[in-house]
């Protein structure tokens, strides 16, 4: 399985996605604390609507790569669009909260869906290989990937602001995201599941 070509390109997709919205999640209430928004319920709704659009994102764009087999595509853009939104949200401090908000609930749209797409791209490209066992790998990786990321990205949000503007954690989730765009390029592979 770890010597299948194609394989790790999905699944580094995979665990920055998972990290992505994990720690996003786990520091909602800090990032839109500095975005201005201070009342407690307020974040617990805008963290809602973020899980919420996770799970839409991933039933609409994961059901219609399932049909079109477009996942190297697919995944690419939401990876690109989910780079662009974590601007606005670690530059919270200094742009209208509106923005933040709206870039947020966007996000979960976009970096979500790229766990089950890039998990199914596993999939297709180690067949016969057992679909639990590559599924249960990629979150393995995700969920250690996110939590070694916490005190990084909790230390990096203390800092002063990059460049003026930008929280040293969602820097940190850019250049994950930029590192993973990069990589993900290079998958050429074929899907062996649907040749079957």
């Amino acid at each position: 399985l770890l010597n299948t070509p194609g394989f790790w390109q999905p699944t580094a997709a995979f665990v920055a996605s998972i990290a992505i919205s994990n720690n996003v999640s786990a520091f909602i209430g800090t990032t839109l604390g500095k975005a201005g928004v201070e009342n407690a319920f307020e974040a617990d709704e805008f963290g809602a609507a973020f899980q919420l659009a996770i799970m839409f994102g991933s039933i609409f764009l994961g059901g219609y790569v399932d049909r079109s087999k477009k996942y190297k595509p697919v995944s690419l853009a939401l990876i690109i669009l989910s780079v662009f939104l974590l601007i606005p949200i670690g530059a919270g401090e200094v742009i209208p909260d509106a923005y933040v908000l709206f870039s947020l609930v966007l996000l979960g749209f976009t970096v979500g869906p790229v766990q089950p797409i890039c998990a199914e791209l596993a999939v297709e490209v180690s067949y016969p290989e057992d679909e639990n066992g590559v599924v249960a790998l990629q979150q393995v990786c995700g969920n250690l990937f996110s939590a070694i990321l916490v005190p990084i990205l909790a230390f990096a949000a203390h800092g002063d602001l990059l460049f003026g503007k930008l929280s040293g954690d969602y820097a940190i989730l850019i250049v994950l995201g930029l590192v993973t765009l990069g990589y993900f390029t290079t998958f050429d592979a074929p899907l062996k599941r649907l040749e079957a």
